[in-house]
């Protein structure tokens, strides 16, 4: 069984595209989505999955290797279910509900599993810091190495579970 539009985003995917952006995934009673219809198809295709639909079943192939964002209008069991089962496809999964209150909602990172969004902006910033001393170590800039080393360094003392 096939979430609600996916089949244009099947089709992109076969002739060998993908989006520009995350798959929105939404969670809820949402009007079945028309993503396809607009031009700018490439950057946000749009799926939905309905409370009463066996997310057990659900084919999530279409999304193996893409970035998630799911947004769970009523955050339940199966809506649980659901982030579990997307974390089989997707290369990592932003989920947001109005239901979380104060916390907007968690991240999931192969690597890292499910961190928050402040977590998530700390994994960017040690990201960024390895890929600016890569640059550097190639372009032979000792100073510019040094100072993301130092960063890099400092990040992983700070927040031990970026050592995975």
């Amino acid at each position: 069984m096939l979430p609600r539009g996916s089949s244009p985003l099947i089709a992109m995917r076969k002739a060998g595209n993908a989006p520009e952006g995350s798959v929105m995934v939404d969670y809820g009673d949402f009007p079945d989505p028309d993503w396809h219809r607009w031009a700018n198809t490439m950057h946000s295709p749009r799926l939905v999955v309905r409370p009463d639909e066996p997310v057990d079943r659900l084919d999530f192939r279409c999304l193996v290797k893409l970035p998630v964002l799911l947004y769970v209008a009523h955050y339940d069991e199966k809506a649980a279910l659901l982030f579990v089962r997307l974390q089989d496809y997707a290369s990592e999964i932003a989920m947001l509900s109005p239901d979380f209150d104060d916390d907007i909602g968690s991240w999931w990172l192969p690597r890292y599993g499910v961190k928050t969004f402040d977590e998530r902006a700390i994994v960017t910033a040690y990201e960024d810091a390895r890929d600016q001393r890569t640059h550097a170590a190639l372009t032979r800039n000792r100073a510019a190495y040094d100072a993301a080393t130092a960063i890099e360094l400092r990040l992983l003392e700070e927040h031990k579970w970026l050592r995975c």
